[in-house]
């Protein structure tokens, strides 16, 4: 393959590319539009303690200065889902797809694969925003039009990561510190080295604390004051006086 050759691929796969990204574009202008022309949109809300979804054109708390209570945001044309700037990013923040290999719902006698579904979907979560099996099902109902009732009881297959199979009732309790799990995996080694680093943390304070609690307080330099020379007596022709050669002579008994 020659030079020529190389050069005429390269150039028509950064055409391919260019009129590919040219294209995802413009089709999400002219959907954009549509939605702005027709009053609808494609993001729903979904609100703290699991309730909605409600579609972002019937949200208007903010108008009214009411405190958000969105938890996520789904857009329906982009298959992504992230936090609302509201919720609190202290811990670890993810973002990707369902960790499930295979999933798909069943209801009575009647299976709806979400393959395709988990193909394209991303989700950010945290450790304190984790969504659970309603929310998987809801995500996947807007893009598919199908709503289920609890009179119906929807089941979630899911096959892990480890090809392990899953089920959860939707409307039903389930087992929330296994369906966690599939999401955060916490090593107890890990757990342990990172409770010895705070450990290890806490105590260089405290050595620290106490070193400065017992420092010594530096004395301040004592300023030295001048000696003053006494002035030399002058020496005196004049015979000392007898008082000073007098001795004192005990008495004799």
């Amino acid at each position: 393959m020659n030079t020529l050759t190389l050069t005429a691929l390269s150039i028509y796969n950064t055409v391919t590319d260019m009129c590919s990204k040219g294209s995802d574009g413009l089709m999400r202008f002219l959907h954009s539009l549509s939605c702005y022309l027709s009053g609808t949109s494609n993001q729903w809300y979904f609100m703290l303690h699991n309730i909605g979804p409600v579609p972002a054109s019937h949200y208007n708390n903010t108008y009214y200065s009411l405190p958000s209570t969105i938890e996520w945001i789904f857009d329906s044309y982009e298959l992504t889902c992230s936090l609302h700037s509201s919720i609190r990013r202290e811990s670890v923040v993810q973002y990707g797809s369902l960790p499930f290999l295979s999933a798909n719902i069943t209801i009575h006698d009647r299976t709806f694969s979400l393959d395709e579904f988990l193909q394209n979907f991303k989700i950010e979560f945290t450790p304190d925003n984790i969504p659970d099996p309603l929310h998987v099902l809801r995500f996947w109902s807007i893009t598919r039009s199908l709503w289920f009732t609890i009179s119906e009881n929807p089941i979630l297959n899911i096959i892990d990561n480890e090809g392990n199979e899953h089920s959860f009732g939707i409307f039903s309790d389930y087992d929330a510190d296994q369906w966690n799990s599939f999401f955060f995996v916490y090593d107890e080694e890990e757990e342990d080295e990172q409770e010895d680093e705070q450990e290890a943390e806490q105590e260089a304070e405290q050595e620290a604390e106490q070193e400065e609690a017992t420092q010594p307080v530096l004395e301040q330099p004592v300023l030295e004051q001048p000696v003053l020379e006494q002035p030399v007596p002058e020496e005196s022709d004049q015979q000392p006086s007898l008082i000073t050669h007098m001795e004192l002579i005990e008495p004799t008994e």
